[in-house]
């Protein structure tokens, strides 16, 4: 493997781990130790099938669904006025699919595609909602979205961008 060039990256949050491999899988199961186990633990992104050839989540099919759900959103909120908008957005550390400012304040849209496989739903629901109410209050935008506190959190649940406007107006509205 001589050229191949190894590296870990780990990203960690308060929720969960993730660890991602990058370089040759195969070169870290052969190693021993920490590498071999947390290698043993890790998935090559871009499998296509799992256990009994299931159809497997990658980060890519995942990310790519977000976008989707975030583009279609955002046309939604354009659609409605909103112009001062910011994608994937950051406030005090915590990450959000979209900031957008309208009537003066800043709103926080959380996208939420549901538990991952096996997830507990009520967990999932109870945690996404924790982290909503965390955002409240705390200085955002300035990137698009006017710079003031996020005045409230949207959980926007994925089956509602993709049933349309009537199921967003609701939240939105």
């Amino acid at each position: 493997m001589a050229g191949q060039v190894n590296l870990w990256t780990v990203a960690v949050t308060r929720a969960k781990s993730q660890l991602i491999t990058v370089g040759g899988h195969a070169f870290w199961q052969g190693q021993s130790g920490l590498p071999t186990l947390l290698a043993g633990r890790s998935v090559p992104l871009g499998a296509d099938a799992g256990e009994h050839d299931k159809p497997v989540v990658t980060a890519a099919s995942a990310a790519g669904f977000r976008q989707e759900l975030a583009d279609r959103l955002q046309q939604y909120l354009a659609w409605h006025g909103i112009t001062d908008l910011e994608w994937l957005a950051v406030i005090d550390g915590h990450p959000v699919d979209l900031l957008f400012t309208a009537a003066g304040e800043n709103t926080a849209v959380l996208i939420d595609s549901g538990p991952p496989p096996g997830g507990d739903p009520a967990r999932h629901l109870r945690l996404t909602h924790a982290r909503g109410d965390l955002l409240t209050g705390l200085p955002s935008g300035g990137s698009g979205a006017k710079a003031c506190p996020v005045g409230r959190t949207v959980r926007v649940p994925a089956w509602r961008i993709l049933a349309g406007e009537e199921a967003l107006a609701p939240l939105f509205g």
